[in-house]
């Protein structure tokens, strides 16, 4: 017996009140919002990949072997998010938006935990 399954798929809904958020991009729909924001991630990218690159053969970074991997996980990880934005906008896919906001918001404390780490060792001790 064939087995079927309910999936519902959810699409946008111009009309719906949570898809004009209150963020830097207010005056924007969400589809406008989120291709303004691919372009100002993929910026970002090309960025952060440039002067990695200019540090690195002007022998400003000496550990090589770390600064690396670490430049190349958050490179990867903004292109895998930009990506499923730019899917889910075409596709009209729920999903690929909040993956997209899940991987951002990974980056984001995974910066804030170590730059919460690295600061530590700079406090007064009050023994």
């Amino acid at each position: 017996m064939p087995s079927e399954k309910n999936i519902q798929i959810e699409n946008f809904d111009p009309n719906a009140p949570e898809f004009f958020p209150s963020t830097c991009c207010e005056f924007l729909h969400v589809k406008s919002a989120l291709y303004v924001a691919s372009f100002i991630q993929l910026a970002f990218v090309f960025s952060l990949t440039l002067v990695y690159l200019i540090l690195e053969q002007s022998q400003f970074i000496n550990a090589v072997d770390v600064f690396r991997p670490g430049v190349g996980f958050v490179v990867i990880v903004n292109l895998a998010g930009i990506f499923c934005a730019l899917t889910g906008i075409c596709l009209q896919r729920d999903l690929f938006i909040s993956v997209q906001i899940m991987l951002l918001l990974g980056l984001v404390c995974l910066s804030d935990l170590f730059a919460f780490i690295l600061d530590l060792p700079e406090g007064n001790r009050v023994c």
